[in-house]
């Protein structure tokens, strides 16, 4: 008999994949599309809804094209992951999109953030998230206030919210609802009661009823039509929710981070946890609890490196690359702030592709002292995703950090996270990747300490934006 076989459909920043996985964890198979991005302005980032759907189906049949008879049968369900603030509105009589999708980097709805105390904290103490521009309420608000054939769609109740995750959910297996790790990201759901919240919609001038349905992450989620084949799908989520499963269960004082189009750092959720900037995320749900993480995210992980190459940045050999005050898609954790323009900081004015890199070490740094502030005290680091791939970069986090970092044996983290909730999470999991330890870096440690100043005298209130 055939061991179980999973489909992990993986909607990302850059690109669409259908990944095979078994039910031990090895990536048996896995094919990509590209998808196009678009950014009307600095802080506008969209994409084709339809162009999104199509790179989904591309991906999964050309994978499923290259499978025997006997794979085939072997798949037992598939799972939808995707980016997780994403949305898009969404007109549910004539059932086609009335915008593009809003990226989690998109930033255009900072405006309609409060900007008072009181608020602020009353959507993190109900979401479990830090208020920022990249979630979704903004980006709707933005939106209702802007477009007037979605004005038209809400007067006539034919508006919908589409996270999209919804909407990937909706075009490939006609179910309209949502997950709760999703839903979260949109700043308008309760933690607590796991329901969309009325007072947080009030604040952003939103109706809860415009919203989808929530039902939990791992349930049925109908059957996805893939070329020659119906398959269950039976998991739905974010696809940075779902990553740090990659190597399996978490050991007590590890971090795992994901770096991909952005980067993120998940680690076990302490109780009770005092105020903090960084965030109570939901990893996934079932039908008894929701699983939670204690997470840091850095927007300008690959985006960053895809921008700076743009901006004319390229790779070099200098003893001192310089600093990169890295705002691409805007701050992240512990910070939170939008509305910034990225600089360079080299005395001969280069460009550097390494200094970017270094950045996004630099973030990280940030984020692990956030979580120390916590009380946290991490004792080792797990690396996953497409930048680890790049030469030196865990070498170079173990140094800064001064932690050993354990390469995931494969890079494919958010499908073999969703493929291990879908096996019924094994205690045998891990890849085996290799553990890299600390070596002395005086140069790095010496790079980040100008970093970090050059970072606050920038954040302070006073610096010129």
């Amino acid at each position: 008999m055939t061991d179980p076989l999973f489909l992990i459909l993986d909607q990302g920043g850059s690109q669409s994949r259908a990944v095979l996985v078994d039910a031990l964890g090895t990536v048996i198979d896995s094919r990509y599309q590209p998808v196009h991005t678009r950014r009307p302005s600095d802080f506008q980032v969209e994409q084709d809804p339809w162009q999104l759907i199509r790179s989904l189906q591309q991906a999964a049949n050309t994978l499923l094209k290259s499978l025997t008879a006997a794979e085939r049968t072997a798949i037992q369900a598939c799972a939808i992951v995707c980016q997780r603030s994403s949305l898009l509105a969404w007109d549910q009589v004539a059932q086609r999109p009335l915008s593009p999708v809003l990226s989690w980097q998109d930033q255009r709805g900072a405006a309609f953030m409060p900007d008072s105390a009181a608020p602020l904290e009353q959507i993190q103490r109900i979401s479990g998230l830090f208020p920022s521009a990249h979630h979704g309420a903004s980006k709707c608000r933005w939106l209702l206030t802007h477009d007037r054939k979605i004005q038209r769609a809400a007067a006539d109740n034919r508006l919908l919210w589409m996270p999209l995750a919804t909407f990937l959910v909706h075009a490939l297996c006609h179910i309209t609802a949502v997950d709760p790790a999703s839903a979260q990201r949109t700043l308008l759901w309760n933690r607590h009661r796991n329901t969309w919240d009325p007072s947080l919609a009030r604040l952003f001038r939103l109706e809860p009823c415009q919203l989808p349905r929530i039902q939990p992450s791992l349930s049925d989620w109908g059957h996805a039509s893939l070329g020659p084949l119906s398959l269950p799908c039976q998991l739905l989520g974010g696809d940075q929710s779902l990553a740090p499963f990659s190597e399996g269960h978490l050991a007590p004082g590890e971090v795992r981070i994901n770096l991909g189009t952005g980067g993120f750092l998940c680690t076990s959720l302490p109780a009770p946890l005092a105020s903090t900037r960084l965030l109570k995320s939901v990893a996934y749900s079932d039908e008894r609890e929701l699983y939670t993480w204690l997470e840091g995210t850095i927007n300008g992980a690959g985006a960053a490196l895809t921008w700076a190459r743009e901006q004319g940045a390229r790779d070099d050999q200098q003893e001192d690359p310089g600093l990169f005050l890295n705002a691409v898609g805007g701050l992240g954790s512990p910070d939170w702030r939008s509305g910034l323009h990225s600089r360079w900081l080299a005395d001969n004015g280069l460009r550097s592709l390494r200094a970017v890199e270094e950045s996004i070490l630099f973030l990280l740094q940030r984020n692990l002292a956030a979580m120390s502030h916590c009380g946290i005290s991490p004792r080792t680091l797990s690396l996953g995703g497409g930048l680890s791939l790049r030469p030196q970069l865990a070498q170079k986090l173990a140094d800064l950090t001064q932690l050993p970092v354990t390469l995931a044996g494969d890079h494919e983290a958010t499908a073999r996270g969703a493929a291990w909730v879908l096996a019924g999470r094994p205690q045998s999991w891990s890849s085996g990747g290799k553990t890299l330890h600390p070596t002395p870096n005086n140069a790095l440690h010496r790079r980040y300490r100008r970093w970090d100043e050059a970072m606050q005298a920038w954040l302070s209130p006073s610096a010129a934006v």
